[in-house]
């Protein structure tokens, strides 16, 4: 819900466990307790990230409400915009400039943000766009309710299969309470795919399988150019971060921001060298017209 907190006279995100679905598990008051478990997790998880990049909670607590209790979480409110509107429906590929400009300020400030739920000892396991709200332009991750943390014992069965499928990996399809930091990777190798290459749908195929860019955008000028090597150079990316199984795939997040910040670079200087002699055949005709000028005088 959106709220309106009284004593900060600010708005907020209120979320809550809805009475119905409480009712749902009236017959099966373990697993009622597991999801009020997994709620309070949530609530815990979130309230220990400090990150520009990570959904802010301002408070926790239990209302009576008719009698009943009602568990709530109070958090920055987001208006509805998320990643999700800033990635093409076709993709970027082969456009290379808005591909820099959405690595930059988009994707890169999310790595950065699942870096820090890493350092904090969790896995997100459902880092999809959906997931992703933004704050004007700045990208923050949400919805933390089937985070796993590394060292308590988990609420996820091998019987539930928790998730989004598109960006889920093999083994937390297999077993979501084994998988570690390198499923976000994967996660995060299908999402900066996604948006390369247009929207993952039941038709794409993906599903637990290594992914990587199409010839049509890594070769789409038909000849050796800077953009053809960015779009090369983020494929390997792409394809090790999706590697089927996680002993092949990149080890971590922080290694994954430093890979696309290289690639990034090397495309500056490779637009900066090929600007140069541009440059200089301006100059030669500015200086040729001068001296066609100064003669006709």
């Amino acid at each position: 819900y959106r709220a309106h907190q009284i004593s900060l006279e600010r708005v907020v995100a209120l979320k809550v466990i809805s009475p119905d679905f409480v009712d749902s598990f009236k017959d099966n008051p373990d697993e009622l307790e597991s999801e009020k478990e997994r709620f309070r997790r949530e609530v815990r998880i979130m309230a220990g990230i400090r990150h520009p990049n990570v959904l802010q909670v301002f408070d926790y607590d239990i209302a009576d409400v008719d009698d009943s209790p009602i568990e709530y979480l109070v958090m920055e409110y987001i208006p509805d915009a998320t990643l999700r509107g800033t990635m093409p429906k076709q993709g970027f590929g082969p456009n290379v400039n808005g591909a820099v400009a959405w690595l930059k300020d988009y994707f890169i400030p999310v790595l950065e943000g699942v870096a820090a739920i890493h350092e904090a000892g969790i896995i997100h396991r459902d880092i999809k766009p959906e997931n992703i709200l933004l704050d004007g332009a700045i990208p923050k991750i949400a919805d933390f309710g089937l985070a796993r943390v590394l060292q308590q014992p988990g609420l996820t069965h091998t019987f539930h299969i928790l998730g989004t499928i598109f960006y889920m990996p093999k083994e937390q399809f297999e077993d979501g309470a084994a998988v570690d930091a390198r499923a976000d990777v994967d996660v995060r190798g299908k999402l900066l795919y996604e948006a390369m290459t247009g929207k993952i749908t039941n038709a794409s195929r993906v599903v637990f399988k290594e992914v990587g860019l199409p010839p049509e955008i890594l070769t789409a000028s038909g000849v050796s150019t800077a953009s053809d090597d960015f779009f090369r150079k983020l494929d390997a990316i792409i394809r090790e971060a999706t590697r089927e199984e996680p002993d092949g795939r990149t080890a971590s997040v922080t290694l994954m921001i430093d890979a696309i910040r290289a690639v990034l670079a090397s495309h500056t200087e490779a637009n900066s060298a090929q600007s140069t002699p541009k440059r200089e055949r301006k100059l030669r005709r500015l200086f040729i017209v001068i001296i066609v000028l100064l003669l006709a005088l």
